[in-house]
């Protein structure tokens, strides 16, 4: 990236002008290995700006770009990022700080173990006590996910360590993913895709122009012809490259797009369950999905591909926790449970998800407040 910028007449002091100011030239148009990731960072972002109040509640939500389905991204915030005299460490719910601010930076706890940056510049890990557990010798790191975290050496490569900081896969790929399913997506220098395992062995070789996450066994690819097919963890194609677009499993099935932009459901053997008949669908969830019609009005189906629910809704949202997010033609938001009856009516401007029986809503006053689903106001 240096030399690039050189020769096309960025002088040296500038671009030491522009690292003096924060801004690390390696990564800042790096985009996203993982969209989870990339939302809490932005919540943690918010969250702690000295000019945003504390008692301001901050959520991040991720939304499929094709169909629009919003999922909430839970952080847990046991302890807070916090900050003093230029460094920082964390507190806890109840303010008190429990790690000292000594580090130049520090990114949220994620299964116990926080990055943290050091007066050199460089990254490491620490326990919930503020014990280092991975020393500080990486460029850049992610969080931990199922036991490993991605870290970045000084010449812009990436690998895996432990939770003990061991280097468990040499730092030689481009990019990585994320374990799941003990394995993990990772692009070489041509910018093809493949997978290894917690090793670092390479079980599915780099051929593939995109590859999804593990689930159930298998993953989503696109091959150089830009059409999707799924692998097993072997890297033996079991459903062939003749989707526009495929996704994760979910219960058992997945979503596809035809060659004509409408989607369907197939099976873990590619097996045609459901037509590619709706303009767009969202995953099963409680055994339903969520489907518009050509009409633009939203219902659900089972898996049998029956229309259990009527499309009448002007947006609608997956189920969880038995029930879902529906939103009249006034706007307004409420929630329905699997036959479709609204126990929640639509009145609210906002609302959030239910999760252990409550929900968020927002009140024309821009007010929130959480409910149950008897629909009573908590607070």
């Amino acid at each position: 990236f240096h030399h690039e910028m050189i020769a096309r007449g960025v002088t040296d002091e500038t671009l030491d002008t522009i690292r003096k100011c924060g801004i690390d030239l390696d990564q800042w148009l790096e985009g996203f290995k993982d969209t989870p990731t990339s939302v809490r960072k932005t919540v943690e972002t918010i969250k702690t700006h000295p000019l945003v109040p504390k008692d301001i509640v901050v959520r991040g939500f991720i939304i499929d770009s094709e169909t629009g389905e919003l999922n909430e991204i839970y952080i847990d915030y046991k302890l807070h990022k916090i900050s003093k005299n230029g460094k920082y460490g964390f507190a806890d719910n109840k303010g008190v700080e429990v790690i000292p601010c000594k580090w130049n930076e520090v990114k949220n706890y994620i299964e116990g173990l926080a990055p943290v940056k050091d007066s050199k510049g460089t990254w490491g890990f620490i326990d919930t006590k503020g014990f280092i557990v991975v020393p500080c010798e990486w460029k850049s790191t992610e969080h931990f996910h199922n036991g490993f975290a991605p870290v970045m050496n000084i010449n812009n490569k990436w690998g895996f360590v432990n939770a003990k900081g061991d280097l468990i896969c040499p730092c030689k790929w481009k990019y990585t993913g994320f374990f799941y399913e003990g394995m993990a997506s990772v692009q070489n220098e041509d910018e093809q895709w493949g997978a290894i395992n917690q090793i670092g062995h390479e079980i599915v070789p780099c051929k593939w122009r995109e590859m999804g996450d593990f689930v159930d066994g298998l993953a989503f690819v696109q091959n150089m012809n830009e059409k999707y097919g799924y692998i097993d963890k072997t890297g033996t194609l079991i459903i062939p490259c003749i989707w526009k677009t495929a996704h994760d499993f979910s219960e058992g099935l997945s979503y596809v797009k035809d060659e004509k932009c409408n989607k369907g459901f197939i099976n873990k053997q590619g097996s045609m369950i459901i037509r590619c008949d709706w303009k767009s669908v969202y995953s099963f969830h409680e055994g339903l999905a969520c489907v518009e019609d050509n009409n633009g009005n939203w219902g659900y189906i089972d898996k049998t591909g029956c229309l259990t629910i009527p499309c009448k809704w002007k947006t609608a949202n997956s189920f969880k926790d038995g029930a879902a997010i529906v939103c009249d033609e006034t706007g307004r938001y409420g929630f329905i449970d699997n036959t479709g009856k609204v126990i929640i009516s639509c009145i609210w401007r906002q609302v959030t998800e239910f999760n252990n029986g409550i929900a968020g809503v927002m009140n024309d006053l821009c007010k929130w407040h959480h409910i149950d689903k008897a629909g009573r106001v908590l607070d």
